[in-house]
Formats: structure tokens, C-alpha cells, sequence
């Protein structure tokens, strides 16, 4: 069933009409992705509300779409949708309704809303959430050698993430899975965290994971993270400090394609220089990002509340140009959408 642009744009305010028209020229595009479930193609119900209109990527766990909200006069709306098998398993079921229960606690305007929970008529688990329209960090991040972000923006973007964690922090909540995939810039600027899926509340006795057992990505996770030992915020403080490397240089400064090889980097290896990559990399942001990525946390910064007065002392220094998603990008030219696709098992 094709798109009528009268249709939508009647149900749309002004201001979106935009977005409606680039909705169009995608779903008529045929390099576009596909439909990976048969039950779930465009105009698909889910739960006597929410329209499918076009897949936004699929993962190990399930299945990501962009939907209109049939209760809200057509909102664009993301929804989650775990795949049928995964949604028979308490353990995979319990850390979806986790990423709600989670979200309720943090509203604010660095953080990307969640709105609902349910099943659908086949026993299918959904997350339906604000959806954003732009691109990743990991999109912004130039790949070609000699290319780099503008410093002043990576600043910017830094102390938004880091204003978001600070938030989630003060709630008790640690992220655990920060990574570029789950920044979100929207087309206006705005920085966007996302992916509280594997999120852990400190005052909530339920236990998500077994003893033991890691949740995050390695090439972001602190070392003490890696040893699956108990972690505090300050976990996410080294994250930030290795997405600040790769956001200055392209790179991630722990790389390798064997699990344990990357841990072994995490535990015993400084963070290189990153001006060895990006010659532009001012002494005291290189100081920043190893105050981070200290291997004990009690060498950090010890809260998000510091990182984000270190950076604002250097912002006026260096910001020069409003960060925009419109920037060339780095390894996808379609769309930000593979950022929720974090909580399905990305790399």
C-alpha cells in the first residue's frame, strides 16, 4: 500500500511536513531496506494502534520500525519489536520491560522518551519510543583518513551526553552500553541519549543479568565492567572518555577483532595519543579523555557534574560552528536509525 502525501501531510503539523515528504522518496526508494517479517509489512496494525510504515533495521533480538500512532493523529513514532521465540524467554522479556521501567525515571531533554510496553496478538513484545530524525555519532564520525570532527563540536555533543548521564545518574541509573550507536543528533542539533535497555537502577532489587555476567560493548566498557565485577557511574565516565577518542580521531583506541584481546587492552594499556591520529588534538582535551579512561575509578573524574564543568572551561575557546546532523557522515548515508538497533545486539 503506497503512501499518499496528501494523507499525510493533512495529519501532520506545518513543522513536520518536511520529514513527510523525505518519508515518501524512502519508501520509494529501492536500495531501501526490507521487511524482515512477513507478519510485520507496511500497513501492519501492531496492537489496534500502531501503523507500520517502513523497517528501520533488524537485529539479533528483534526488529526496529518506524510506525505512525494511530491514537495520536499519525505521530511518527519508533517502535521495538522483539522477535517471537525471544518473546517466550522471561530473562530476554524482563530486560525489555527493564528499558521502561527504567526510562519512566528519566525524563529530560538529552534523554530520548519512551512511551509504552505491550504484546501484541501473537505474543510479540514492543517498546514504542521518540522517534528522531537525524543521524547517530557513529554516522557523524568521518571515516576517511585526514577527516575529523570539528573539536568545538565534539565538546558541544559531549557535554550534552554528559548533562543526560549526570541526570541518570542522579536517579540512581547507570547506562552501561554507552557507545556512538546510541547517540542521536536530531536535524536541529539536538543530542539525543538512548538505549537504557541493559540500564541498571541501583535501588532496584531485581537482577537482569546473572552473577557474573557482562552486558555492554567491549570496546567501550571499563575494565572493571570487562571483570563482570560490580561497577558504579563511574563506568560510564570511561565510556565517555573512549567514544571522546573515537569522536577526535576516527578510531577506537582499544581495537582488536578477538573479545579477549580488547579486554587485555582495557586492563593493561594507556589510552593512546590521540594526537598521534589528529594533530590538532589540543594537550588539555587529551587530558580530558585520560582522566576518563583511567583504569581505576577513583582516578576519574569522579561524577558527570565535573566532566561537564572541565568541558564547559574549553567550550567558548574552541566552539566555532553549531554541531549539525547534516554533516557528511561516516558509515551510513540513509539514516541515523541503526543507533536503536544497540539494544538488539549491534557490535
Amino acid at each position: 500500500m503506497p503512501i499518499h502525501s496528501d494523507r499525510l501531510e493533512l495529519s501532520a503539523p506545518r513543522a513536520d511536513l518536511k520529514f513527510f515528504r523525505r518519508l515518501k522518496k524512502m519508501d520509494s526508494n529501492p536500495s531501501g531496506k526490507h521487511f524482515p517479517d512477513e507478519n510485520s509489512q507496511k500497513g501492519t496494525l501492531i496492537d489496534g494502534r500502531y501503523e507500520i510504515q517502513l523497517p528501520l533495521g533488524t537485529g539479533g533480538m528483534g526488529d526496529v520500525y518506524l510506525v505512525f500512532d494511530k491514537a495520536l493523529n499519525n505521530e511518527p513514532t519508533a517502535l521495538k519489536l522483539l522477535h517471537k521465540n525471544i518473546s517466550n524467554e522471561l530473562r530476554h522479556v524482563r530486560r525489555f520491560r527493564n528499558e521502561v521501567i527504567v526510562a519512566r525515571k528519566l525524563s529530560h531533554p538529552n534523554i530520548v522518551r519512551i512511551y509504552d510496553f505491550g504484546k501484541t496478538d501473537n505474543g510479540r513484545c514492543y517498546i514504542t519510543m521518540e522517534y528522531i530524525d537525524g543521524k547517530s555519532l557513529y554516522e557523524m564520525i568521518p571515516e576517511e583518513p585526514d577527516k575529523f570532527m570539528e573539536l568545538g563540536d565534539v565538546v558541544s555533543i559531549l557535554i550534552d551526553v554528559a548533562r543526560a548521564l549526570s541526570f541518570a545518574h542522579s536517579k540512581n541509573v547507570i547506562h552501561r552500553d554507552l557507545k556512538p550507536d546510541n547517540v542521536l543528533i536530531s536535524r536541529e542539533g539536538e543530542v539525543k541519549l538512548t538505549d537504557f535497555g541493559i540500564a541498571r537502577s541501583l535501588d532496584d532489587d531485581m537482577r537482569l543479568t546473572a552473577t557474573g555476567e557482562m552486558v555492554g560493548t567491549a570496546y567501550y566498557m571499563s575494565p572493571e565492567q570487562l571483570r563482570g565485577g560490580e561497577i558504579d557511574h563511574r563506568s560510564d565516565i570511561y565510556a565517555l572518555g573512549i567514544v571522546a577518542y573515537e569522536m577526535i580521531t576516527g578510531e577506537r583506541p582499544f581495537n582488536h577483532e578477538n573479545y579477549v584481546a580488547i579486554s587485555a587492552l582495557h586492563f593493561t594499556e594507556p589510552l593512546p595519543r590521540a594526537s598521534d591520529l589528529n594533530p590538532a588534538v589540543p594537550g588539555w582535551f587529551q587530558d580530558f579523555m585520560e582522566t576518563c579512561a583511567e583504569k581505576e575509578p577513583a582516578d576519574r573524574f569522579q561524577s558527570m557534574d565535573e566532566v561537564i564543568e572541565y568541558l564547559e572551561d574549553y567550550l567558548p575557546s574552541v566552539k566555532k560552528n553549531k554541531h549539525s546532523a547534516g554533516k557528511s557522515g561516516r558509515r551510513a548515508k540513509t539514516s541515523f536509525t541503526r543507533t536503536l538497533l544497540g539494544f538488539f545486539g549491534g557490535d
